[in-house]
């Protein structure tokens, strides 16, 4: 009796085991899937060339040389990105989106999309770069994912886009442009895509931008215009310092020595009135002359008054001109002296 109750366990432990044992057998069982790839535009088979697939979210590439590929897979449904990649070409020869449905052995044929590439620029009408201009696309079988603005450069690009004509529609604001491109497969078509209008139009905040920038640049050179101004006035300034400007007082006060009081203020009034006619590196240059008993060397002259050379020479023959100084030449030396009418002695 008790061989009899355990030969019923053992029998129904083994048909429960084999009950929850048989529907995961099921669900493991795989299918070959063999995929046959042609060119939609021709109907011939391609062969030769990189595959990379994306498999419900997972990424796979490999070589396919004979125009076939093998898939052992569950039963159920996947969705396929497939790419072909000719490496004599730019860029992806052959694209498409496909649902994959699995439910027995099978062999499919598989049409891809003839694809090129397509970058450029959008630019206004004064040829500057417009960021972050919208873009939209009518082209036939287009790639599930499409840029819909440039970037900070103003460029965009476009991969997988089908073979023939498509449109490229850009826009900023109300400034609008559009190009008609020619996309031939496995190529990098380049384009550029102008507005009808500038972008200093259609923004009034890059007018402003621009218009302060513009300011800040006039400000700038104003103040380089200014300072420039005050240094060459300076170096301009001839070198006369006090104790020169004190021996001329006591020279002329040695000069008058033996006249009455009437005699001196004659002659002091008569050298300030020719002084006032003088501009100032005239004016050095005769005061020098008073502060070293009214004659010296052209060469002294430049080197305590501090001015050039040529500018010198230019006036001392001005001051000759106005009979205020005489020049002589001795050798290399050039001898520099006060005249009796500049003196008042004639």
């Amino acid at each position: 009796m008790i061989k009899r109750y355990i030969l019923i366990s053992l029998f129904l432990s083994m048909i429960v085991i084999m009950l929850f044992s048989f529907p995961l057998v099921l669900g493991d069982e795989q299918y070959n899937i063999k995929l046959e790839f042609f060119d939609l535009s021709t109907n011939y088979q391609i062969s030769d060339f990189v595959l990379n697939y994306n498999l419900d979210g997972d990424e796979y590439s490999t070589y396919v040389d004979d125009g076939l590929l093998e898939l052992d897979l569950e039963k159920g449904k996947y969705d396929l990105e497939l790419k072909v990649d000719d490496t004599k070409t730019l860029s992806i020869d052959y694209y498409l989106l496909y649902e994959l449905v699995v439910k027995e052995d099978t062999t499919t044929k598989i049409y891809l999309t003839p694809v090129g590439s397509v970058r450029g620029f959008v630019k206004d009408s004064l040829d500057n770069i417009v960021p972050e201009a919208d873009l939209k696309f009518d082209c036939p079988n287009h790639p599930k994912d499409l840029p819909v603005e440039t970037d900070e450069f103003g460029f965009f690009k476009v991969d997988n886009i089908a073979v023939g004509n498509s449109d490229i529609l850009a826009s900023y604001g109300k400034a609008v442009g559009m190009v008609d491109v020619q996309v031939e497969k496995g190529e990098i078509t380049e384009v550029t895509i102008n507005l009808d209008k500038s972008l200093l139009q259609e923004s009034p905040r890059n007018i402003y931008a621009f218009m302060g920038g513009f300011l800040i640049v006039l400000f700038i050179l104003l103040l380089l215009y200014v300072y420039q101004r005050t240094v060459d006035k300076k170096q301009s300034q001839p070198k006369v310092n006090a104790k020169q400007k004190v021996n001329t007082k006591n020279d002329l006060d040695k000069d008058n020595n033996g006249k009455n009081n009437n005699d001196k203020n004659k002659v002091t009034d008569h050298i300030n009135t020719i002084l006032t006619t003088l501009n100032a590196k005239e004016k050095a240059v005769v005061e020098y002359l008073l502060a070293n008993n009214n004659q010296t060397s052209q060469a002294k002259i430049r080197h305590n008054t501090g001015l050039p050379r040529t500018t010198l020479s230019r006036l001392l023959q001005g001051l000759e001109g106005k009979k205020i100084i005489f020049i002589e030449k001795h050798g290399k030396m050039v001898k520099v002296g006060l005249t009796d009418f500049f003196l008042d002695k004639q």
